[in-house]
């Protein structure tokens, strides 16, 4: 058994409409185009590159293991590290880079963040998305991943793409409940319950769950 098949086992893991649902947000905030070429970095079982496949968009994949039996034959794969291997696609060719729960991975990301930029097509047209734990909020649960190296916080990602170059870059708190992507308002809430500390253990209650751990969103452009 590999990483994913005991990290990412159904019955730990089941499969949800958060990754379709989570596409669609990225689609629309970021006024992503049908047809649009996207790679993701760390595919694992698919999840997340099949929803945006679904969504219409070109899709290509990328991951250290073997492609896994989930992902869409639809989807361009191949295996590669990303931490010390080149990307396979040429310069100014993807109008998205999207890597979620990935980087934290990684004990240098300069490469990751490298590699991602010379891919992006130019003049504002491409873009980076990069989703992680937020090391303020998993300080408790980070390390129950034993292939977690690098924690992240909202300054520390916004600095690493600014670093390397990229504009308009902008890092958020991120909260994984589709209900306050629809009705903003309600994030008063899930801010409160995030004030009362990182949890020790995960809650029953997925709001109140996904309230308290929320991740870094950070995007950036390749000018």
């Amino acid at each position: 058994m590999n990483y994913i098949d005991i990290t990412y086992n159904e019955n730990l893991q089941p499969k949800t409409e958060y990754p379709d649902q989570l596409a669609r947000y990225m689609r629309d905030r970021y006024h992503i185009a049908e047809s649009s070429s996207f790679l993701e970095i760390g595919c694992g079982r698919g999840d997340f590159v099949n929803a945006f496949l679904r969504l219409g968009l070109s899709c290509h994949a990328v991951d250290k293991l073997d492609r896994h039996s989930d992902l869409n034959a639809s989807v361009s794969f191949n295996k590669i590290n990303i931490e010390n291997e080149k990307l396979p696609f040429p310069d100014n060719s993807m109008d998205v880079v999207f890597a979620k729960a990935v980087i934290e991975h990684l004990w240098d990301p300069t490469n990751l963040v490298d590699e991602c930029k010379r891919v992006l097509k130019s003049g504002g047209v491409g873009k980076l998305l990069i989703l992680t734990p937020d090391w303020k909020s998993f300080i408790y649960r980070f390390y129950d991943d034993y292939t977690h190296v690098r924690p992240y916080t909202v300054m520390s990602l916004r600095n690493l793409l600014l670093s390397h170059g990229l504009e308009n870059v902008y890092s958020e708190l991120f909260y994984q409940l589709p209900i306050l992507w629809e009705k903003p308002y309600l994030k008063c809430f899930s801010g409160f319950l995030r004030r009362l500390g990182p949890p020790k253990q995960a809650s029953k209650s997925k709001f109140v769950r996904f309230s308290r751990v929320p991740m870094v969103l950070a995007s950036g452009e390749k000018g």
